[in-house]
């Protein structure tokens, strides 16, 4: 048989790419600058740094090119608390070994829709991250004081649906490491969550500066501290029907929003900073996310829209996936979170006050870290200066009690 003359030779095509490859590689870097670290309260669990450096291709032109470098903290306690809770370790994993295949998993179902997270440029084991710098794409952080509108907070619960529908893929086939994710970091040791129990008893002493009508929302949770570390405990750890890998950190720091033309409804959502994920109920990040990072009017007025978004966004991509599994919808999904409202209740004196703090009101973490390690060695409460209830902003005063007249409905307390 003649061969066709416009037919591509194999060794060519790939002699073309590796050329391409090349030419676009970095083969030197000639400088390179750093820029200091994210403001007092923006971030907690590592040290974040922007580098920029002028760099010579492979085709010999000069370029600058923008990376994020993530580090482990370097201070006793911070550092200390790192390497027991395995940040830096799940994270380097989830980078390394689970996004690239959720992204085979995408590519495999011919999903082709932007991956909904950052490239990993290298990392070190295991203290260090480098990662691709979205800002240079137009992505940006939000006030996250001000919370997310209705088109920001659709754009990130479907990202979940994603996120969550492709972990569970990735469960069935066993390639998500149990030894690393089986748990969550603050009770992989068995301990309780510290951040959630002091925050709670804070909270029963801020309760009664409210008035006469507080004072039964105030007993019951006085009645419930001895026991609720162990109850969130008990229901992070309780198998279900429907488990995934949860990122558990869902509040705007963590996310990084590009918009067109409208300032106020973005187009495209990534997801960040992947610590503390640990294999639970979904309910857990849709919890955090609901309380932490939309606004209190959009969740009442549109919630039925937001949890419909998030089934469709996870049955569509396992059905795209080929999982033979029962699938929740909707009213599955409602059911997930009424039988866990007690991370509704725990995230709104936890991370909602995280979310919600004013810089200059931000405690320095590593104090924190320091005292409530020394107050638990003494059997002893971490002192009220470390509070996040001492000045709450009305936004989060109002989140707070909504979540105990709900929590008290539940029977959470």
């Amino acid at each position: 048989m003649e061969r066709n003359e416009a037919e591509i030779d194999v060794n060519w095509l790939e002699l073309i790419l590796r050329r391409k490859s090349y030419e676009e590689s970095v083969v030197r870097v000639l400088d390179f600058q750093q820029n200091g670290e994210l403001e007092k309260g923006e971030n907690f669990m590592s040290k974040i740094r922007r580098i920029k450096a002028k760099v010579l291709l492979g085709s010999g032109t000069l370029k600058t090119v923008s990376y994020i470098v993530k580090t482990q903290h370097e201070t006793e306690n911070l550092k200390r608390m790192s390497v027991e809770f395995g940040l830096f370790f799940r994270e380097i994993t989830m980078y390394r070994d689970i996004l690239p295949k959720m992204e085979a998993l995408l590519d495999e179902a011919g999903i082709t829709e932007e991956r909904p997270w950052g490239k990993c440029v290298g990392v070190r084991l295991y203290d260090t991250l480098i990662l691709e710098d979205l800002t240079m794409e137009g992505y940006k952080l939000v006030d996250r004081k001000k919370q997310l509108g209705l088109t920001a907070a659709l754009l990130v619960i479907k990202v979940f649906g994603k996120f969550h529908a492709l972990s569970r893929i990735l469960l069935q086939r066993g390639d998500i490491p149990f030894d690393v994710f089986q748990k969550y970091m603050a009770t992989k040791n068995g301990g309780e969550n510290q951040f959630v129990c002091d925050g709670l008893k804070k909270l029963v002493k801020k309760c009664q500066e409210w008035g006469d009508e507080w004072d039964e929302a105030t007993r019951r949770m006085r009645n419930i501290l001895p026991h609720f570390g162990e109850k969130f405990n008990q229901a992070l750890s309780t198998p279900t029907e429907f488990n995934v890998l949860v990122h558990c950190d869902a509040w705007p720091n963590n996310m990084l929003f590009k918009y067109d033309e409208d300032p106020e409804n973005p187009t495209s959502v990534k997801l960040l900073d992947f610590q503390v994920g640990f294999i639970c109920t979904p309910a857990r990040d849709l919890h955090m996310f609901l309380t932490t990072s939309v606004r209190m009017e959009v969740r009442d007025k549109h919630l039925n829209t937001l949890i419909q978004a998030y089934a469709d966004s996870l049955q569509s991509v396992l059905t795209k996936c080929n999982y033979t599994g029962e699938i929740p919808n909707a009213d599955g999904v409602y059911e997930m979170l009424e039988k866990t409202e007690i991370f509704h209740f725990a995230d709104s004196f936890s991370m909602a006050l995280v979310a919600l703090n004013d810089h200059e009101s931000a405690p320095d973490y590593e104090e924190i870290v320091k005292h409530r390690r020394e107050a638990s060695e003494k059997g002893e409460e971490l002192g009220e200066e470390y509070s996040l209830v001492r000045n709450m902003s009305p936004r989060a005063t109002n989140i707070i009690q909504v979540a105990i007249k709900q929590a008290m409905k539940s029977g959470v307390i």
